[in-house]
C-alpha cells in the first residue's frame, strides 16, 4: 500500500524587513528599549532564527517576545511565529493552539487578506493530525477570502491542499482537478519553482494510485530536480521516498534499496523525523520481499518510535499493517492475528465515510456560497447602471427561482440523507452480525488444539477480515470481490465443521467479474442459515451451491442447500429469521435509491418431489464498474 507522501503548502510568510538584519547587533540593543519596543525587538530576532530554520533559537526569542507586544497586528505576527516554528519541529498540537491565538487578532484587525492566511494555516496543521473535515472546512473558509482578496496565489495553495484531502478520501479525479488547477494559477502568478515542485509531488501520488507509474515518476523526478537544484533537504528526502516506493512495487530491490539510503542520509542530517521514519518503512517492505525478517522488525521498531513520538494516526496504521504482512510472511499467525485486531481498532471505517460526507457537504456549501457571491454582484452591477425596473424583474425571478431550487433541494436531500443514513444502519446491523458469528467460530476451532489447522484457519481469517473491511465502506463491490468474500467465509465453516458439508461456486464464463457490481455480503447471512439451520441432525452430508449469473439486463446469484428445507426449519412459521428481515429491508432502500427493479425469493425445494433442501435467488439490476470501462 501506498506510503502517504505528500506536501502541503503552508500559506506561513515571514516579515521581510527583519530579513538582512544582523542578529548579534540586534541582541545588543535588548537592554536599551523600553516595554513595546523591547517585544518588537525580541520577535524581530526569533522572526531572524526562524528564517534560518534555527527553531530552539526562534522559540527562545519569540516566547518572551509575546509578554512585551500589545497592538493586534504585532500579536498576530508573534503567535502565527510561534505557530510556524512548532510546526517544523513536528509539534502539531502546541502549533495548533499558536495559530488559533494569531487568527483571534487577525479578525480583530479585520484584514481579510491576514484572516484567509491563518484559516489556511490551521487547515494545514488540521491535516497533518488527520482531522481532515476540520482541515477542509479552514480551507474553504480561506478560499472565499483569498477570492475577495484576488489573491491568486493563496488560491493555488489551498487548492493544491483541497486535493490532498480528496486524495486522502479516494477522490482521485476530483483530487487530479484541484492539483491541475494549482499547477495552473502557480504558473500564472510566477510562483517560485520549489512552489511548483510542491504540486508535481502531489500529482505524482495520485498518479500512482492509480496505477500510473510511469507518470508518478516522472512527476517525482520533476520535482526531485528542483528541490536538488535548491538543497532543500527535507523535500528531496520527500521525493527520493516515492521514488522508491514505487521501485519497490516494480520489485527492482536494488534501485529501491540505493534511492532510500540516499533518503536517509539527508533526514539525519536534517533532522526530518517525519521522512526518517517513511525511509524504514519502506526498507521494512524491501527486507520482507527479500526474506530479511529480522532487518524488517529492525526498520519498523525505528519507524514506530518516531511514529509514537510525532503522533500521526496514519503513519501508525502503516506500520500495523506491515507489521500483519511481515508476521504472516514468518508464519507467526498469533502475532498477526493480534496486531489485526489493533488495527483494527484503529481503523474505523465509519469515520471514513463521515469524512467523505463531510467533504461533499462542505464543497456544496462553497461552490453554493459562490453561485450566491456571482448573482449579487450582478444584482449590484444592475443597480448601479440604474436599470431600476429591469432588475426588479430579474431579482423578483432570481429570488422565485432559488427558493423553487432551495425547497426542492432541502427536500430532495432529505429524502437522500434519510435513504443513506438508513442504508448504512443496515450494513452497520449486518457487518457487526457477520464478523461476531466469524469470530465464534475463530474461538470454537482454536479451543481444538489443533495447531496446524489452527494456523491454516487464522490465515483464511485474516484474508476474510480484510476482505470485510475493504468491502464495508462500499455500496457495491465487484462480483469478483464478493465471490473472494464468499468462498473464504465458506472454507472457514467448512474447516471448522469438520467437512460435514460441501460447497462449490460457479459464474457465468461469459460474465466479466470485474465489470458488473453487486451489493457486498448479500448471500452470507443465508449461507450462515444453511449451516446452522440446514443441516442440522440431518443424515447426509450437507451441500451449498453458490451460483452467479446473467439474464438479459440482470444479474441472478442463487443460494442452494440440501437441507432439511424451509418447513421442518420453521423459517417461515416460528423461526423468524435476522437475514431475511435484513435482506428485505436493504433491498427496499436499494429499490428507493435506485430506482430499479430487484427481486428476493426464497423457496422450498422439499415442495418437489424426490427433493430436500432451500434456495435463496436474488435478481439485481446490471451495475457496471465505472472505473473499468
Amino acid at each position: 500500500m501506498k506510503i502517504s507522501i505528500y506536501i502541503l503548502s503552508i500559506l506561513i510568510f515571514f516579515s521581510i524587513q527583519s530579513a538582512g538584519q544582523n542578529i548579534e547587533g540586534l541582541k545588543k540593543h535588548i537592554s536599551d528599549k523600553n516595554f513595546c519596543e523591547k517585544g518588537k525587538l525580541l520577535f524581530e530576532i526569533g522572526d531572524s532564527y526562524l528564517k534560518k530554520k534555527k527553531i530552539d533559537s526562534s522559540l527562545k526569542y519569540t516566547v518572551p517576545a509575546i509578554n512585551f507586544l500589545n497592538s493586534d497586528f504585532d500579536l498576530s505576527n508573534g503567535y502565527k511565529n510561534l505557530g510556524m516554528a512548532y510546526f517544523f519541529k513536528n509539534d502539531f498540537q502546541n502549533a495548533l493552539e499558536n495559530f488559533k491565538q494569531s487568527l483571534f487578532y487577525a479578525e480583530r484587525l479585520k484584514n481579510d487578506s491576514i484572516i484567509g492566511r491563518r484559516f489556511s494555516d490551521l487547515g494545514v496543521v488540521y491535516d497533518y493530525l488527520g482531522a481532515y473535515d476540520k482541515a477542509t472546512e479552514n480551507y474553504f473558509k480561506a478560499v472565499k477570502l483569498f477570492e475577495k482578496t484576488n489573491d491568486k496565489y493563496g488560491i493555488a495553495k489551498i487548492y493544491n491542499n483541497l486535493g490532498i484531502i480528496n486524495e486522502t478520501a479516494g477522490k482521485y479525479t476530483a483530487a487530479l482537478n484541484y492539483y491541475h488547477k494549482s499547477l495552473q494559477l502557480k504558473q500564472k502568478t510566477g510562483t517560485n519553482e520549489t512552489e511548483t515542485a510542491s504540486t508535481f509531488v502531489n500529482i505524482g501520488s495520485v498518479s500512482e494510485k492509480m496505477n500510473k507509474s510511469d507518470d508518478a515518476l516522472r512527476n517525482y523526478k520533476k520535482a526531485l530536480l528542483i528541490y536538488r537544484k535548491n538543497k532543500i533537504d527535507k523535500y528531496t528526502a520527500l521525493c527520493y521516498n516515492n521514488i522508491a516506493d514505487i521501485y519497490e512495487k516494480q520489485k527492482k530491490y536494488e534501485d529501491a534499496k540505493r534511492i532510500i539510503r540516499k533518503a536517509v542520509s539527508l533526514s539525519e542530517n536534517s533532522g526530518e523525523n517525519l521522512n526518517f521514519a517513511k525511509s524504514h518503512i519502506i526498507s521494512a517492505r524491501i527486507n520482507r520481499s527479500e526474506k530479511k525478517y529480522k532487518n524488517a522488525l529492525n526498520d519498523l521498531h525505528i519507524a514506530e518510535n518516531i511514529a509514537d513520538h510525532i503522533g500521526i494516526p496514519s503513519m501508525k496504521n502503516d506500520i500495523l499493517k506491515e507489521y500483519i504482512n511481515l508476521y504472516e510472511a514468518e508464519n507467526s499467525f498469533r502475532k498477526a492475528f493480534y496486531t489485526q485486531k489493533q488495527y483494527l481498532k484503529m481503523k474505523d471505517s465509519l469515520a471514513s465515510e463521515k469524512l467523505n460526507e463531510k467533504i461533499e457537504h462542505l464543497q456544496i456549501i462553497y461552490e453554493t456560497d459562490k453561485k450566491e457571491q456571482i448573482i449579487q454582484n450582478l444584482k449590484n452591477d444592475l443597480i448601479k447602471k440604474r436599470i431600476l425596473w429591469i432588475s426588479a424583474v430579474i431579482i423578483l425571478l432570481i429570488v422565485s427561482g432559488l427558493v423553487f431550487m432551495i425547497l426542492r433541494n432541502k427536500l430532495h436531500k432529505s429524502k437522500l440523507d434519510n435513504y443513506i443514513f438508513n442504508q448504512k444502519l443496515l450494513r452497520s446491523q449486518m457487518n457487526p452480525h457477520f464478523i461476531f458469528n466469524a469470530l465464534n467460530s475463530l474461538q470454537s476451532f482454536m479451543l481444538e488444539n489443533d495447531t496446524k489447522n489452527s494456523a491454516i484457519y487464522l490465515s483464511a481469517f485474516s484474508k476474510l477480515m480484510r476482505s470485510v473491511l475493504n468491502n464495508s465502506r462500499n455500496e457495491f463491490v465487484t462480483l469478483r470481490e464478493e465471490t473472494e468474500t464468499v468462498e473464504n467465509y465458506l472454507k472457514i465453516q467448512q474447516l471448522r465443521m469438520s467437512n460435514v458439508f460441501d460447497y462449490e461456486i460457479k459464474t457465468d464464463t461469459d460474465i466479466d467479474t470485474d465489470y458488473y457490481l453487486v451489493p457486498p455480503m448479500l448471500v452470507q447471512p443465508f449461507i450462515e442459515n444453511s449451516i446452522i439451520h440446514a443441516f442440522k441432525d440431518i443424515d447426509r452430508k450437507g451441500h451449498i451451491s453458490v451460483y452467479f449469473g446473467k439474464e438479459d439486463k440482470h444479474i441472478f446469484i442463487s443460494v442452494k442447500d440440501n437441507g432439511k428445507g424451509l418447513m421442518k426449519t420453521k423459517i417461515n412459521k416460528t423461526y423468524k429469521s435476522q437475514a431475511t428481515e435484513i435482506t428485505n429491508e436493504r433491498l427496499k432502500l436499494l429499490k428507493k435509491q435506485y430506482k430499479t427493479k430487484i427481486t428476493f425469493t426464497l423457496t422450498d425445494i422439499s415442495a418437489n418431489a424426490g427433493k430436500t433442501g432451500t434456495e435463496v435467488r436474488f435478481v439485481l439490476p446490471l451495475i457496471k464498474n465505472t472505473e473499468n470501462v
